[in-house]
């Protein structure tokens, strides 16, 4: 690895091991006035990403337009096969890359985003990452665990129940932990070290992303098929039971919470809240916070509509299972 100042200055670090096959980041080159990575990527594809800084954010004068993953389809597809996009869609796609291509507006990365790309495979996996990484920019939202955990982190030190810098440079954030750093440079001052990590960080995601080979969902769709059918017994039980909107909401609201138990452990663990103050907090203060956090309080909002509606038979038995992406 070498890296080049413009002063004349080298640092040059033996790999610890060899690219992978497949890696799809050839050269990196930052910028480091307009804190930007250039990145080439194995085809002679150029991208841009904006590094930042730590705790940098959003501006305030910048829309952030949060694209569902068959408009990002759409916009690939007028990048990359114009003729598979309906007529009625160019204009809009168009108008979308020109303003994204303008940083006019910020259309950020989500692990959704990942998710649902993961089993497609070939030339459309990669086209499709390009877009999105190419407009992007390196703009991330959090994963909504992390989002979650800070919103029941805050409620329980009594602050405002909300995540901060949901959309975010900030490396890493868009899986439920954060991965292992990259070991430090020897000899390298703070801020190339942090830089350094920054990039490996950003190189792994995007050749994570741009390789066209499918992984095997079988085991996630099992799982989210096996939450989802344990909702069709609990709402007919709350029709048999005839219960009233109260209580329909308190079962919601349980069922929430045992979905999410582990995630309340941890956020109870941080915010060092002891069993009592836990206990007090689960009982008066959550239920009063709810309709303040932004994230969660919709998710309990979305499982006490869907647990109505299924119940009475409007939609069938398994109306619950579309919730499992939300």
């Amino acid at each position: 690895m070498r890296i080049e100042f413009l002063n004349g200055h080298v640092i040059e670090e033996p790999m610890r091991s060899a690219v992978p096959p497949g890696f799809s980041v050839r050269r990196s080159r930052i910028d480091l006035g307009r804190r930007v990575l250039f990145l080439t990527l194995d085809d002679g594809q150029g991208l841009e990403v904006d590094i930042g800084v730590n705790g940098q954010v959003v501006p305030p004068d910048v829309p952030i337009v949060y694209l569902d993953q068959l408009h990002w389809v759409g916009l690939a597809q007028r990048l990359w096969s114009p003729e598979r996009l309906r007529e009625s869609e160019r204009e809009a796609a168009e108008t979308l890359i020109s303003l994204a291509a303008q940083q006019r507006i910020l259309v950020p990365v989500a692990s959704a985003h990942l998710t649902e790309m993961a089993a497609v495979a070939g030339r459309r996996r990669r086209d499709l990452a390009a877009t999105i990484l190419g407009l992007s920019r390196g703009w991330q939202m959090q994963n909504p665990v992390r989002i979650r955990a800070a919103e029941y982190e805050a409620s329980m030190r009594g602050q405002e129940p909300t995540a901060a810098d949901v959309f975010t440079l900030e490396p890493g954030v868009l899986f439920t932990d954060d991965p292992a750093p990259p070991a430090p440079m020897t000899g390298a001052r703070p801020n190339i070290a942090a830089m350094v990590s920054r990039v490996i960080a950003i190189s792994g995601v995007y050749s994570a992303m741009l390789d066209d080979k499918p992984l095997d969902m079988a085991e996630a769709k099992a799982a989210a098929e096996r939450w989802a059918t344990s909702f069709p017994p609990l709402a007919t039980y709350m029709r048999e039971q005839g219960m009233n909107e109260e209580h329909a909401r308190i079962n919601a609201r349980a069922r929430l919470i045992t979905d999410q138990r582990q995630d309340l452990v941890r956020a109870g663990n941080r915010a060092s809240t002891t069993p009592d103050r836990f206990a007090e907090w689960l009982a008066r203060d959550f239920p009063r916070d709810l309709a303040r956090m932004p994230y969660i309080g919709r998710l309990n909002e979305v499982l006490y509509l869907r647990l109505r509606i299924t119940g009475s038979g409007k939609y069938g038995g398994h109306c619950a299972y579309r919730i499992s992406g939300a």
